[in-house]
């Protein structure tokens, strides 16, 4: 099998350099405007990383630009949002800090009325 023309594989090389910054970059993006990161895994983020280094020491191409922005770029970016997620979770008081006080539920007189006159055999069915 022959090689291919190198143009074809210059342009391979950068068709990803372009889209996997881009893609990380809209995460980081839509999590700063929106000043909040719920719903963003950040063991997802940390594995793609990891995942981008591992492929550029494998890659071997250390001076290569496509290397270096697509697969260390993606990278930082990566790391980046995770920060982010860091960050906007701990500001917003989410699930890093414990609540400062948490209030019992106020119940009403008729509570232990009501809870009598329903039938508990319902749940057991």
């Amino acid at each position: 099998m022959e090689p291919l023309p190198h143009f074809f594989v210059e342009l391979a090389g950068w068709i990803p350099s372009v889209i996997l910054p881009t893609a990380a970059l809209l995460q980081l993006v839509k999590i700063m405007r929106e000043k909040k990161a719920a719903g963003v895994s950040v063991i997802a983020w940390i594995l793609f990383g990891i995942a981008n280094i591992c492929l550029y020491i494998y890659a071997e191409k250390y001076s290569s630009p496509q290397s270096v922005i697509g697969l260390l770029g993606t990278a930082a970016i990566n790391f980046m949002v995770v920060g982010a997620v860091f960050f906007f979770r701990r500001r917003k008081n989410d699930v890093w800090r414990r609540p400062e006080k948490i209030q019992p539920p106020v119940l009403s007189r008729n509570f232990l009325i009501d809870l009598d006159k329903t039938d508990h055999n319902d749940y057991f069915l």
